[in-house]
């Protein structure tokens, strides 16, 4: 979930020297659960609730709304600000969709072949990320950020390198996740290394223009 960094980014940005926004204190947490392929299980939305530190299984996800393929891969989960509605990526079609956790419907926004897994050229969609204007930003596990309208999946800005500080080494490709702070301004949570030492998680701030 996206909204569960901002609970954690004033934590990692203690460890890795940033400023960081302070806290949402948001109470709901909402995520996205793929099965094994070989489970035959449906995927699921996952409800966790900060305050008593439960997970549960909130809703089946809705295959239908993707409209084409037969296997899904569901990710990059966040919270649009504009409708409070839970928006996510079926990442091997490139399908953006919304989903209402009061109705408990599901709605395709759009398709766009940069939100889809592409492990020659931008690896794997990780995280997204969505701000008060609708802006979409997507996380690529090779290093690069995409931005879409989250009104209805179009492209702003293409995957796009990110400026690493000097003395860290990004891994080849990386899990993590992305988060905006105070301003608008993006995090994201990156595997690498920092000034010759251990790999691990980092936290880093965008500066690129996007």
């Amino acid at each position: 979930s996206r909204r569960a960094l901002r609970l954690i980014v004033p934590a990692l940005a203690a460890l890795a020297g940033t400023t960081a926004a302070a806290p949402s204190y948001c109470t709901a947490i909402y995520a996205t659960a793929n099965p094994n392929a070989d489970s035959g299980g449906k995927s699921r939305h996952l409800f966790l609730n900060t305050v008593s530190g439960t997970t549960a299984a909130y809703d089946l996800i809705d295959d239908a709304a993707v409209t084409t393929g037969t296997t899904y891969q569901y990710n990059a989960s966040s919270i649009n600000p504009v409708d409070g509605q839970l928006y996510y990526v079926e990442r091997t079609n490139g399908t953006l969709l919304k989903y209402n956790p009061v109705t408990r419907q599901t709605t395709r926004v759009g398709q766009s072949p940069d939100l889809i897994n592409d492990n020659s050229t931008f690896g794997s969609l990780v995280g997204s990320a969505i701000e008060e204007t609708g802006r979409m930003y997507v996380y690529h596990s090779y290093g690069l950020v995409s931005v879409f309208r989250a009104s209805d999946g179009g492209v702003i800005s293409r995957p796009t390198p990110i400026t690493f500080p000097p003395s860290f080494v990004k891994n080849d490709t990386t899990n993590g996740d992305i988060v905006l702070g105070a301003g608008n301004q993006l995090y994201i949570i990156v595997e690498g290394s920092l000034n010759g030492g251990a790999v691990g998680s980092h936290l880093v701030a965008i500066n690129d223009q996007l």
